[in-house]
């Protein structure tokens, strides 16, 4: 941990907070524009991004934030086929699910697809659609993920 508060320290960071990419690229090694699916994202997602990341990293504590990977930045379509046991049920059964990367441009590209073992053979009745940036990275051998509302705004 002391080497990396020196390196804080010797890149003038001595509250140890980002400011910027160019501090990101110095402490960590991590480029913004090499992050997968980074290159993309429209210019309104890639600003986004651009101080989400800055914020996400200064809201961890450093031993965090030194096990910090980002993997990829993608905004992605999130659709879930919805079922239910009885008719009468007040509650859906989530039965499946896609996530789809919505390139600029028009393309996409499913990155998973996932169906519940238990209920997929039940009929779909309804599908949830969402759209958001989601933001995979790992924390140590861990990979999770980030749903991005805004540059300040996630969970």
């Amino acid at each position: 941990m002391t080497q990396l508060k020196n390196i804080y320290i010797s890149n003038g960071l001595n509250e140890f907070k980002l400011t910027n990419h160019n501090d990101l690229i110095k402490v960590y090694g991590i480029d913004v524009v090499q992050i997968h699916g980074y290159s993309n994202l429209s210019a309104e997602h890639k600003n986004i991004f651009d101080f989400f990341i800055i914020n996400f990293f200064n809201a961890c504590g450093l031993e965090t934030r030194a096990r910090l990977m980002p993997v990829s930045i993608n905004f992605v379509l999130d659709e879930e086929y919805l079922g239910k046991e009885n008719e009468s049920d007040a509650c859906y059964i989530p039965l499946g699910g896609k996530l789809t990367a919505l390139h600029d441009g028009g393309k996409t590209k499913v990155i998973r697809c996932w169906k519940d073992k238990v209920y997929c053979h039940l009929p779909c009745i309804c599908t949830e659609r969402q759209r958001y940036l989601r933001f995979e990275y790992k924390n140590g051998k861990s990979k999770t993920w980030q749903h991005v509302i805004s540059a300040a705004k996630w969970y």
